[in-house]
């Protein structure tokens, strides 16, 4: 049984902390598809796409989706919430796997469940980075005027990147 400290609130939730991600339990492939999956759990939420405006025959460029030229990805796919699920498993897994004192829960098919679950985050999140957003509804021309080029923000390639690194270490810790 952990002894709590006496003292503040503080000390006593360090503990805890201390007690529960102790990295003598945690194998260095569980720390990574724990990291991992906190990029993909919070990646839904940063920039996915940004729009960028350039007018014809002149340097001038300018950004369209506010704020600042952004839209976050589950604005734009609903479906992400599945990744951020997903990812959120795979971290109470890795949490309860973890535990200390002996309440570790023991998962039958513990590694191929992570290689599962990182796997369809990684299709999900594919999908999403593949199917970008339209421009405008309807059909507006403007003489060629202008150009709307719609491209990638940090939070497409960071979830994209996340998985690729949950999938091949969980991949990587069922062979060793």
């Amino acid at each position: 049984m952990t002894s709590w400290p006496s003292g503040n609130r503080q000390a006593r939730v360090s503990a805890l902390a201390a007690a529960w991600f102790s990295p003598e339990r945690w194998s260095s492939y569980d720390v990574l598809i724990a990291l991992a999956s906190l990029v993909l759990a919070v990646s839904p939420f940063l920039p996915w796409y940004s729009a960028t405006v350039h007018l014809k025959n002149t340097s001038l460029n300018g950004v369209l989706i506010d704020p600042a030229g952004t839209l976050r990805g589950i604005a734009v796919h609903p479906y992400l919430w599945a990744v951020f699920g997903l990812a959120v498993l795979n971290l109470v897994v890795l949490i309860a796997h973890n535990a200390p004192n002996g309440r570790a829960f023991r998962l039958p098919g513990f590694r191929p469940f992570l290689i599962a679950t990182s796997a369809l985050c990684l299709a999900v999140a594919l999908v999403a980075f593949v199917l970008k957003p339209g421009t405008w509804p309807g059909n507006l021309n403007f003489g060629g005027v202008f150009s709307l080029v719609i491209g990638w923000s940090y939070g497409a390639i960071a979830a994209v990147s996340a998985a690729l690194l949950s999938v091949g270490v969980a991949v990587a810790a069922t062979r060793d």
